[in-house]
């Protein structure tokens, strides 16, 4: 007998059927610092284990070797949430280390998120799944004053609800997700970082194309902090790119003032030793030699819906005819109908987006404005292809409004077509379109 399984054991875990298991999920604890229906349908009545009835890692580890001598190639780690077991990266250093296995994956959730990626890239984890990305608001946990936060509720989300979602609507969690793309990518090398201060917690990568990379998070939630750092190994050419998101782009988030996205700044004469300050509860990551970021993104999304209707049409879809986000009205002549066209910026930066639309024709006249309801009329504009919505950021957008009359006599089973399209200026190779059709019954 080797490892608790005897000679005459079988050799792979196989069902009746004679399909061959090849994956193991490890819950490695109870215990979560989310109560989701999910996993606790009756959340008052969880009783969380004592830690003596928990395996330990060298019991965990000794399963895996067992199972994996019995075809077993995956691991997944799960909970409760399993970065709340301390030091769940010494076991997956030691998991990685039998033969046989090949991929080490783990599903979390996204509280904690940056912290939780930069521990898991200290390990032999191949993916990290994240949960999850909508989940709903709720109020009756603890939303006490002392916490952070001017939404008036908890969401275990990164994104809300909202179809679209604005600024707003993108929790923090979301912005740090996105944050992350500067810091590293496949193909990175992870590198020691450490500090000598409890609030301040770094990671550093050595990327690809060369340069050196740090992720700081600053745990406090009153001060910025100043570090000095030194680069051990590494000549910085004195450039530094720095991308943060912490407390002044949530607050504009909940103002509508100044950009809720990820702030970027630039600096010269950085060498092997410098100074930086980390804004207070921010994640941000400094990227020497000026490492650039993905190459900006440009794409319009145009979205419809009727007046009366709360959800719109289109989003994630582009084409230039419609298809797909067409939304169709009947009318009576001599009556009008209204339609919400609303124009978003789902590229990676700030870009700006003419707009050109059918006019009136015979037997229907065509206005639009600005807004769900008043605003300006920009009919002219629009109907020449001149009408610019200008700067908006990622995920930002703006309305406008089609109204469409039909005049009296037009004949039954007339159809009226408008297609608007929005086109990037900053790359005009970019559009998108939504169709309003009105048919007279």
């Amino acid at each position: 007998m080797q490892d608790g399984i005897s000679s005459d054991a079988p050799r792979s875990l196989a069902d009746r059927k004679g399909r061959i298991a090849k994956k193991l999920r490890i819950s490695v604890t109870d215990r979560c610092n989310f109560a989701c229906l999910f996993c606790m349908p009756d959340r008052e009545k969880v009783r969380w284990l004592p830690q003596e009835d928990i395996l330990s890692f060298d019991e965990i580890e000794r399963v895996a070797r067992v199972l994996a001598s019995l075809g077993i190639e995956k691991i997944r780690i799960t909970g409760g949430e399993p970065l709340l077991r301390p030091r769940v990266e010494d076991l997956i250093a030691g998991l990685s280390k039998i033969n046989r296995i090949r991929s080490i994956s783990m599903t979390t959730n996204g509280l904690f998120l940056a912290d939780s990626i930069g521990t898991a890239m200290k390990t032999e984890f191949n993916a990290v799944t994240w949960w999850d990305m909508r989940n709903g608001q709720d109020t009756a946990n603890n939303n006490s004053s002392s916490l952070y936060g001017w939404r008036l509720y908890g969401d275990y989300g990164i994104v809300n609800g909202a179809n679209p979602a604005g600024p707003a609507d993108r929790y923090p969690t979301f912005y740090v997700a996105k944050l992350l793309q500067y810091f590293a990518r496949g193909g990175d090398l992870l590198v020691p970082a450490s500090s000598d201060y409890s609030l301040l917690t770094p990671y550093a990568a050595r990327r690809a194309n060369g340069s050196l990379t740090l992720l700081v998070i600053n745990k406090s939630a009153a001060a910025a902090l100043n570090a000095n750092i030194t680069v051990n190994g590494y000549s910085p050419n004195s450039a530094l790119s720095a991308y943060s998101y912490g407390i002044p782009q949530d607050e504009a988030a909940r103002t509508g003032v100044g950009s809720a996205d990820i702030a970027s700044n630039s600096y010269t004469g950085v060498g092997s030793t410098f100074a930086f300050t980390f804004p207070a509860y921010a994640a941000t990551v400094l990227a020497l030699n000026g490492a650039q970021p993905p190459p900006a993104t440009h794409q319009p999304d145009n979205l419809i819906k009727t007046g009366s209707e709360s959800t719109y049409l289109g989003d994630n879809v582009y084409n230039t005819d419609g298809t797909g986000q067409t939304k169709s009205q009947s009318v009576k002549a001599g009556r009008n109908t209204a339609f919400n066209i609303m124009i978003q910026n789902d590229g990676s930066a700030t870009d700006s987006f003419t707009v050109q639309a059918n006019g009136s024709s015979t037997g229907f006249t065509v206005k639009y404005y600005t807004g769900t309801s008043g605003g300006t009329d920009i009919t002219a504009a629009v109907t020449a292809g001149t009408y610019a919505i200008s700067n908006l950021g990622p995920g930002a957008n703006q309305v406008i409004r089609a109204v469409v009359t039909v005049a009296r006599g037009t004949p039954s089973s007339a159809v009226k077509d408008c297609l608007v399209t929005s086109t990037s200026i900053g790359d005009n190779l970019k559009s998108d379109a939504v169709k309003a059709r009105v048919t007279v019954n």
